[in-house]
């Protein structure tokens, strides 16, 4: 009997203590209600109980982080008072822009869009130069040829045959 009524009465402690923060600091008061709602959740003052004080305190602290801009932080306060009961608008509302900036949507990729190469192809310059003008002969002027260079085409001196059958 004497280690439950030092439970209780250390339940009790932590209880005053985070009632003593409640509106002022409610980082504080949460610390205390954690305490109490995990091991005394029945405690109660005649007003609530530490549930119900765990539940205010995370819903009022994660509104206290929103204000501050640390939204992932505030949706870990919002999701363990929702762990208990519904948040009330407030906190609904706190909760879905915190969440909105903590997770924010990634972009979508576009499966139909297709690609089209550019090919480009670069086709030689070929150069032609005036004919000599030769003065006094009868030559007939030649026109210049293109001077693009096509490699030699190797043709087989020999056909490679296959011996008959015996």
């Amino acid at each position: 009997m004497d280690r439950d009524a030092n439970g209780l009465r250390e339940g009790a402690r932590y209880y005053l203590i985070g009632a003593s923060f409640w509106e002022l600091d409610w980082q504080q008061a949460l610390f205390y209600f954690d305490q109490v709602y995990r091991g005394w959740s029945g405690l109660w003052d005649g007003t609530m109980t530490a549930t119900e004080r765990f539940f205010q305190a995370s819903m009022r602290y994660g509104d206290q982080l929103v204000e501050q801009e640390q939204y992932c932080d505030a949706v870990a306060q919002y999701e363990n008072a929702q762990a208990i009961a519904a948040l009330d608008a407030a906190a609904q509302e706190g909760y879905d822009r915190a969440f909105r900036e903590c997770f924010p949507p990634t972009p979508t990729i576009d499966l139909t869009l297709s690609v089209t190469p550019q090919v480009t192809v670069e086709t030689p310059a070929v150069t032609t130069e005036p004919p000599p003008t030769v003065i006094g002969t009868t030559e007939v002027p030649t026109t210049a040829v293109p001077t693009t260079e096509v490699p030699p085409t190797e043709i087989p001196t020999e056909t490679p045959t296959t011996p008959a059958p015996p």
